[in-house]
């Protein structure tokens, strides 16, 4: 597994606040702070992007602070698709929002059963 793909499944290398801080774009942590208090309902600041990957000590304020990430790092999983619980009420949440990213889940986790058998 990639190691900028978060816990939650997302490809954090895709994401415009880990863009952003590799390129040093002002610009483009502008824009995504705009975009992301609209759309997350919470105000997020340009300053607050700085972001290489949820698995790294640099995040975002809101990737730092995500109950998913948290909940991984306790259980000591890389993956919500590696939990015995998946899909629990936390992902869930989360995947409503990311048909994408479940179809991915779905598929590692059913890997996971079938060669934890």
């Amino acid at each position: 597994m990639s190691s900028l793909r978060g816990y939650c499944g997302i490809d954090c290398g895709e994401c415009d606040a880990y863009i952003a801080t590799i390129n040093r774009d002002e610009a483009l942590k502008a824009r995504t702070a705009e975009q992301w208090s609209k759309e997350l309902g919470i105000e997020m600041k340009p300053g607050e992007l700085t972001c290489l990957g949820c698995k790294s000590n640099v995040n975002t304020k809101y990737c730092g602070e995500c109950p998913i990430r948290s909940c991984n790092e306790t259980k000591g999983i890389e993956i919500c698709a590696d939990c015995e619980d998946y899909p629990c009420e936390r992902i869930e949440s989360f995947l409503n929002q990311m048909p994408q990213v479940r179809t991915l889940l779905d598929q590692l986790n059913e890997i996971r059963r079938r060669f934890s058998k």
